[in-house]
């Protein structure tokens, strides 16, 4: 699909469908139509639209998170139509099914509407060469695109996009439609600033702590302190004392669509004409809570059970290869390690929030989500409405990270709004959105390798002990529902003879959600931490170990069961080889260092994207971590926007340096521990590790760049503390004393 060629238009539909629509947390894009819907607004398509001034109206059909996503896809779609980007006028597209499934998540964006976008575009320039071929009457071959304009290459006469739209948009849709050859384009592969940046900047930009709405109140939610728990009795007297507060009310907990992401938890709400009323009005709030089961939760008795798990059995066998058992009798010398990762907050620096206008018969919202046709299919079931009756007006999001996937603060807006029968911005504090996240699973690896008399890996065994991320947001009857579990572990793409790779579901007191890389960002560092462990065991360069076991190169074979893909061709291994290579070069790999210092390296591939790391860091004598360098190598395939790859590169690696020192959820008598990020915090300014992005040119199809750079951060950091002290770092945070 991204070769210049021909391809039927009904199978254009067919493949663009296929590639938006993986498995994402059990959420498929439904088709995207192209048709033009409104011949007199000059709509080529769903997504273009010119107008008569000869501006281009190009619709991102997806949320905006901060990853480039509504400068990224329209780049696509102008390149393919031969615009010049300073025509371009980018509008973000509301919940609607036309567009697609709409979800952001599973680092797919650029991925799956690639195809799609291109397509679009080649429909609408299509649809404008024959306007300008019926005026000029010449052979269409003698017809170029440039800029805006058709012109006739033999006398160089021209007409505009602008004066070709409305004939254009009463054409019949061509059944074959040519695509570019990339040799030929304009904007793909080059750096463009992102479309909303000087707003973003200047403060002008709108998310949804910003939203303004006639008649609007706010209201604030006072939740159990321990997950799952409910209203025993409670006394709003003092609450309504307050000034500015106008109604304190029970709302009742509420699983819309058999979905725990769209779960509404309940609590006592106040609704006031301010959000400072509505604060004061909570904390003067009396209330008796039934705090149930999860009360006895806390997260030093989780690691009593997962380290009951040592010398066990995993529940189910996820990947067998070999004979490990045999390989661990016979071979002499062996290693065995746990890794330890604990529950994480996602700390998004826009609190949860959104505004709801619920009518009799129909719904009006606004707000930050990653994905807006599960809220308005959801809030529609809830309210018993029609879905096209629920408007979702997207702003833009101050961070996700696979948090705004769930749906709970917009359904809660809905709800109170009904309640109230006025418009509602719904407001998350700080704590609210610690408190009440849904975290990333807390995660055990039991690790064991044997090694033959040559130091040759011949016997490896994983053993994952986690949280079941797809039976705590219960989307659905999933066959194999520890496949976002497991994946970074049972992907195994190294040459060894004897493999086996167990899982074992731990129930925890607290919500399980979707996490920047789901399991890869705990299943990664155990491997690569393994693999260090054991290099370094055999007195092997840890590079020379990776390149060894990867071999030559091969596609690694699926052994997830994934719906139809077990067996089927996953990952190369020669693409990764080629990322540990140039990280390795770009690092100083092999070099002397200063005393004091070394560097570690890791790997991952997830979603066909390819990155290596290498850190540089140096350990005080107080144990204060400081990190040099740290140097990422990318492969993820075709980059439409350098830029935005770039910043999601260095995005993903402050959060990986943050995991290895900062973040961390406990939890004590159901209550999680942290509220701010005072206690769950941010890498500051002089924390910030040297950054250095190297991406490797590709023709292959686009790959995902939000989640694959995160996962090596932190085993390349460990590693490379302990080439610097001899110090294996197998649980995470690790801690200073200073």
């Amino acid at each position: 699909m991204n070769k210049a060629g021909k391809f039927n238009r009904r199978n254009f539909i067919k493949i663009a469908v296929s590639a938006s629509g993986g498995l994402l947390l059990s959420f498929k894009l439904p088709q995207i139509n192209l048709a033009a819907e409104n011949v007199k607004d000059h709509k080529l398509n769903i997504f273009v639209e010119v107008v008569t001034d000869n501006t281009v109206k190009i619709t991102a059909p997806l949320p905006e998170l901060g990853q480039g996503v509504r400068t990224a896809l329209p780049m696509i779609l102008a390149d393919e139509m031969d615009v010049s980007w300073e025509s371009v006028k980018v509008i973000q597209a509301q919940a609607n099914e036309k567009f697609g499934g709409m979800t952001v998540g599973g680092s797919f964006s650029v991925a799956g509407y690639y195809d799609a976008m291109r397509g679009a575009g080649a429909l609408a320039r299509e649809l404008l060469i024959s306007a300008a071929e019926k005026r000029l009457n010449v052979p269409r071959e003698n017809l170029v695109t440039k800029e805006n304009k058709v012109i006739n290459k033999t006398n160089g006469k021209s007409f505009t996009y602008g004066e070709l739209a409305e004939e254009a948009a009463k054409i019949p849709r061509p059944e074959k439609i040519p695509l570019k050859d990339s040799k030929d384009f304009n904007f793909i592969g080059k750096s463009v600033k992102r479309v909303d940046i000087d707003d973003i900047v200047t403060g002008k930009a709108g998310y949804g702590y910003d939203v303004e709405v006639p008649g609007m109140l706010y209201a604030m939610i006072e939740r159990c302190p321990v997950h799952g728990g409910l209203v025993k009795k409670f006394d709003a007297g003092n609450a309504l004392k307050i000034s500015g507060v106008k109604q304190v009310f029970e709302l009742k907990p509420l699983v819309v669509g058999g979905q725990k992401y769209g779960a509404i938890r309940g609590g006592i709400v106040i609704v006031a004409d301010g959000f400072w009323s509505a604060q004061k009005g909570r904390e003067a709030l009396e209330i008796e809570w039934d705090e149930g089961e999860n009360a006895k939760f806390g997260t030093d008795e989780l690691r009593k059970t997962f380290q009951q798990l040592k010398d066990k059995p995993g529940q189910k066998v996820i990947y067998k290869k070999g004979n490990t058992e045999k390989a661990f009798k016979t071979e002499k010398k062996q290693i065995t390690a746990e890794y330890e990762l604990p529950i994480l907050a996602h700390g998004c620096l826009e609190p949860m929030n959104f505004t709801a206008d619920v009518k009799p018969d129909s719904c009006r919202m606004w707000g930050p989500t990653q994905a807006p046709r599960n809220i308005q299919n959801l809030v529609a079931e809830m309210l018993k409405i029609p879905a096209e009756k629920v408007e979702v007006n997207l702003t833009l999001a101050g961070g996700g990270f696979g948090r705004r996937l769930a749906y709970d603060y917009a359904m809660e807006a809905a709800a109170v709004s009904k309640e109230v029968g006025k418009p509602i911005k719904l407001v998350w504090t700080r704590p609210d959105s610690t408190h009440h996240d849904y975290f990333r699973p807390p995660s055990y690896h039991f690790m064991k390798a044997a090694l033959n008399e040559n130091d040759e890996l011949i016997g490896w065994y994983h053993h994952i002990a986690t949280a079941s991320l797809l039976k705590n947001i219960n989307v659905g009857d999933v066959q194999y529902p520890e496949v976002y579990d497991v994946t970074g572990a049972a992907d195994f793409p190294y040459d060894v003879q004897n493999l086996l790779v167990e899982y074992t579901s731990v129930d925890v007191g607290v919500q399980m959600g979707s996490w920047r890389s789901v399991s890869h960002s705990f299943n990664v560092f155990a491997v690569n931490s393994f693999l260090d462990e054991i290099a370094q065991t055999a007195e092997i360069d840890p590079l020379e170990f990776q390149l060894k076991l990867l071999g030559k190169s091969r596609d690694v074979e699926i052994q997830l069961d994934l719906p139809g893909s077990r067996g089927k061709p996953g990952w190369n291994t020669g693409r990764l080889v080629n990322v540990l290579k140039l990280a390795a070069e770009k690092g100083g790999w092999g070099k002397p260092l200063p005393k004091g210092r070394g560097r570690g390296i890791a790997c991952c591939f997830f979603k066909k994207t390819y990155v290596a790391q290498v850190a540089e860091v140096s350990v005080s004598t107080k144990g204060k971590l400081k990190i040099h360098r740290l140097i990422t190598a990318i492969d993820c395939g075709r980059v439409v926007n350098p830029d935005g790859v770039l910043a999601q590169v260095e995005g993903a690696a402050m959060d990986g340096a943050a995991t290895v020192t900062k973040w961390e959820i406990t939890a004590k008598n159901g209550r999680v521990e942290q509220s701010t990020f005072k206690d769950f915090p941010l890498l500051t300014i002089d924390e910030a590790p040297p950054l250095e992005v190297y991406i490797v040119p590709s023709e292959e199809h686009p790959a995902g760049t939000g989640e694959p750079p995160y996962p090596a951060v932190a085993p390349a950091i460990t590693n490379a503390i302990f080439a610097a002290t001899g110090k294996r770092i197998r649980r995470l945070p690790f801690k200073s004393e200073e």
